[in-house]
């Protein structure tokens, strides 16, 4: 338990030294992509199609295939923070861990739950915009 609030003191401090600046990026252009969407259909805007540029999920757009690299880029530009940030901070709390195997899995899986988290975060906002 201790290193699960360890975890997220570490992703809490990331997002406090400048990752903040990034998310509010994510979600203007979340925004535009939803305008777009919102702005580019006659009377109803819920489709599949829609939903699938909204989520990033498509790529037959510019500005889908734009929104998808984004979301791509910022997953690999977190983990990297997230999971080098001992390493960049203090190499000694690494090298002095007994067990690092089991450290790096405990880490993963609180990454992954914490990325699961945010996704469903995401299609949530977009569940509540459409419907």
């Amino acid at each position: 338990m201790n290193s699960f609030v360890y975890s997220f003191q570490i992703l809490k401090k990331i997002f406090k030294n400048g990752f903040y600046k990034i998310v509010l990026f994510f979600f203007l252009l979340l925004f535009a992509v939803l305008f777009v969407i919102y702005d580019n259909t006659p009377v109803a805007p819920i489709s599949i199609g829609s939903i699938q540029l909204a989520l990033g999920l498509s790529f037959f757009y510019f500005l889908a295939i734009i929104w998808s690299l984004y979301q791509m880029g910022t997953t690999v530009y977190l983990s990297y923070l997230y999971f080098f940030y001992e390493a960049d901070n203090s190499p000694e709390f690494v090298f002095l861990r007994s067990d690092f195997y089991h450290f790096a899995i405990k880490k993963y899986f609180i990454y992954l739950l914490f990325l699961i988290i945010c996704r469903v975060f995401l299609y949530f906002l977009v569940y509540v915009f459409f419907f």
